[in-house]
């Protein structure tokens, strides 16, 4: 669809007239006196029309309702009553762009446009640009070295292959009680239970059990946990039963319901963990000060629930106790732990972290403060503290911490859940793993967390992001970002500790904006289940391929990995080495505002950066060229465009282009043309030294001539000596011949 002398309005005061509006399947493009605005039709909420009548001012254009009227100013010339269409976002963004064309006709024409394509329907899912786009979309192609499908997209997260490089199924050596060393099996198998989903329809084919929790105990067990998301291990630390598992909450109900299978499993993870003579449980074998515990989680209590919790199995319930009690009137509820419960070998620990409805009123509220168009910025923070959202992200990010903590301190099965298992969950067990293991901090790693903890693990992307989904047709009930929560955490911590992750907030804020742009079938659909039988991995494109085809612009020129090449199988102790568990106050103190939320706020003044600088990525290159001086500085010593400088829009995709606009890249840019310059600085070392060392060598051997001439000097004056005295010699026998030859002759005569 195509139009002209479009008016245009963008919350925030912005008016811009006759623009051209152009839509395809993908994306709605207005553009207009050097302003381009882009909506993906997957990102829009709502589409709705206003009616306004009389005239407009040319100056200061604002939609009305239909019974209020705006008089036209002396230099604008009267406009007959036309409609608006105004288009909302999912997104957490302030972007809310208002619409008006020239005719009723085709503001009624854009309308259905925007109707039909961005919301098809829980019916017509298949006509999302996902499935369509890869008709007319090459496959991208997979980095090289990297494992591939049969349908030519890179391998990502396999049950066998991830918990294969965890340790998971090797066999496992302990002491024995009568001194000496003994291997035990592992403790752990995978189960096909699941494998015609029977068990539960959100968990994938394959899950990772207890060795001695067979099928059958699984089926049944499964009868007792909400939507049969029975504890499978997330994650387990190689050499010990540290481990992590996930679930949903038990169904107790008011009568306090008990199920031998399920308090049996538990027995299970129990019977893992390995004890002392003295029948107390071993934390690893060490007892950490109280000064260091208090000190790292930022109070007394994780040191008393470290170094003296009797308990062989944690459980984290990451919901307030008081929706945990009320959950049992609708028949849910939690364990009953010690002596008087079913569960008498484990303890509970709430963590209090909001649900979906806390999370999306919090982001509303955050929206709103971002977005206002008219306000007092003197409590910008404070209005932001006030939505609760910088709050929850804390809860989450304490609650993952505590979680890595026990794990790698105490050395004990950890086992998480919240109501059904697929949103706090997923957000705890994910970030808890990266705390724990290098692998999840890299690019491969991260994919392979996201895949098998909210992919396979069954978080309800539709549910919550109502793909396709019109305001009457989706459950705004329903409807919440969790997973935007979770990738707000992680970028927290890439922005406190911006060496430890190999991916930059471009990457994050990619993630993000894809979750809802349906150009990729990643994030389509609920389970995997429903994303096998709709044959998502070979009708559309894949979102991991598109971050890999761009992996220059996204990836962190600040990540210094630390740990050996092999970190796809390490060992225990590089394991421990490269335990990532900074100290909790440093991680809470240091959340802020993503400025993911702040995209369409007004940009920071920049000073404009030199050609070098715009080398994302390539300074060297650059700095090379001007060494052999192919440009980079005027004649006047200034610094002035290259013709070979590095531009982003001739080899980024566009969608990551437009990420490109926070002060993080002004940092990274001076990084690179820093280092650039010290790689420089270091060549000239490195040549100055090898002249030196040339001319070194040049004065030794010119020294050694010198003297190999003097010895030949001295050797030849030796053998002239030596000549000379046998000259001597030979003249001292001459004259003693005649000598003799004389006395020889007289003697003679007399005779």
């Amino acid at each position: 669809m195509y139009l002209e002398n479009v008016s245009c309005q963008v919350k925030g005061g912005i008016n811009v007239h006759g623009c051209k509006l152009v839509m395809t399947t993908y994306r709605l493009s207005v553009v207009g006196r050097g302003e381009k605005w882009e909506v993906k039709l997957g990102e829009i909420s709502t589409v709705t029309t206003v009616v306004y009548e009389g005239s407009v001012s040319a100056s200061s254009f604002q939609p009305s309702p239909p019974s209020s009227s705006q008089s036209s100013s002396s230099s604008s010339s009267f406009i007959p009553s036309k409609t608006t269409v105004v288009i909302s976002l999912k997104l957490p963004s302030t972007l809310r762009m208002s619409v008006t064309p020239n005719t009723q006709q085709e503001a009624q024409k854009a309308f259905g446009a925007l109707m039909t394509y961005a919301f098809p329907g829980r019916q017509g899912r298949e006509y999302l640009f996902a499935f369509e786009g890869k008709k007319y979309s090459p496959i991208i192609p997979p980095p090289v070295g990297d494992a591939v499908k049969e349908d030519g997209l890179t391998e990502g997260y396999s049950t066998s292959q991830e918990f294969g490089r965890q340790g998971c199924f090797t066999p496992r050596i302990h002491a024995a009680r009568g001194g000496g060393m003994k291997g035990v099996p592992s403790p752990y198998r995978i189960s096909t239970a699941n494998a015609d989903y029977e068990v539960c329809r959100s968990y994938p084919r394959e899950i990772v059990v207890p060795r001695g929790a067979t099928d059958e105990v699984i089926k049944m067990m499964g009868k007792h946990r909400s939507e049969g998301r029975v504890p499978v291990l997330c994650w387990s630390n190689r050499g010990d039963c540290g481990s992590i598992w996930r679930c949903s909450q038990p169904k107790v109900g008011m009568r306090g319901e008990q199920n031998g299978w399920d308090e049996q499993y538990f027995k299970m993870l129990a019977s893992m963990v390995s004890h002392d003579v003295d029948n107390t449980v071993s934390t690893g074998g060490r007892i950490y000060p109280p000064l260091y515990l208090s000190k790292m989680s930022g109070g007394p209590e994780m040191g008393e629930a470290v170094n003296h919790d009797p308990a062989r199995v944690r459980i984290f319930d990451l919901r307030p106790k008081s929706s945990a009690v009320a959950n049992r009137a609708t028949g849910g509820g939690y364990e009953i732990t010690g002596s008087k419960g079913g569960y008498p070998d484990c303890s509970i620990r709430w963590c209090g972290i909001g649900n979906i409805h806390a999370v999306r009123g919090s982001l509303e509220k955050l929206t709103a403060v971002c977005g206002a168009e008219k306000g007092d910025d003197l409590d910008f923070s404070g209005k932001v503290e006030d939505s609760r959202w910088i709050y929850h992200l804390r809860t989450v990010l304490k609650a993952s911490w505590e979680v890595a903590l026990v794990v790698s301190h105490c050395s004990k099965p950890c086992v998480v859940h919240c109501s059904h298992g697929w949103d706090r969950t997923s957000q705890v067990c994910a970030l808890a793993q990266m705390f724990l293991d290098p692998f999840y901090r890299t690019r491969v790693g991260f994919r392979v967390l996201v895949e098998k903890e909210w992919l396979k693990a069954g978080h309800p992307f539709q549910l919550r992001c109502a793909h396709g989904e019109g305001k009457g047709e989706r459950n705004d009930e329903q409807f919440s970002p969790i997973f935007i929560q979770w990738l707000d955490c992680v970028w927290q911590l890439g922005n406190i500790f911006p060496t430890a992750f190999e991916w930059s907030s471009r990457y994050i804020g990619a993630i993000a904006k894809h979750v809802y742009s349906c150009r990729f079938g990643t994030f389509l659909y609920n389970t995997d289940q429903e994303r096998v039988s709709s044959q998502v991995s070979s009708r559309t494109l894949c979102l991991w391929d598109y971050l890999e085809a761009n992996r220059e612009a996204l990836a962190n020129p600040f990540y210094r990995p630390g740990w050996l090449p092999d970190l796809k199988y390490p060992s225990v102790k590089e394991v421990n080495e490269h335990l990532f568990l900074p100290p909790l106050p440093v991680v809470l103190r240091g959340v802020t505002l993503w400025d993911f939320y702040l995209a369409e706020s007004p940009k920071e003044s920049f000073p404009k950066l030199p050609s070098y600088l715009k080398e994302h990525r390539f300074s060297e290159k650059c700095m090379k060229k001007e060494e052999e001086g192919g440009g980079g500085r005027g004649s006047d010593g200034s610094m002035e465009e290259s013709p070979s400088a590095f531009d982003p829009s001739s080899c980024i995709d566009s969608d990551i282009l437009g990420l490109f606009r926070t002060q993080d890249d002004l940092t990274e840019a001076w990084m690179n043309a820093c280092e650039a310059y010290a790689g420089r600085q270091q060549r000239e070392i490195s040549k100055a030294k090898a002249q030196k060392l040339m001319r070194r060598e040049l004065s030794m051997d010119e020294r050694k001539s010198k003297d190999a001439f003097m010895e030949e000097l001295v050797e030849g004056g030796k053998e002239k000596k030596e000549v000379d005295r046998l000259k001597e010699r030979v003249k001292e026998l001459e004259e003693e011949v005649l000598r003799l030859r004389e006395v020889g002759g007289g003697e003679e005569d007399e005779k």
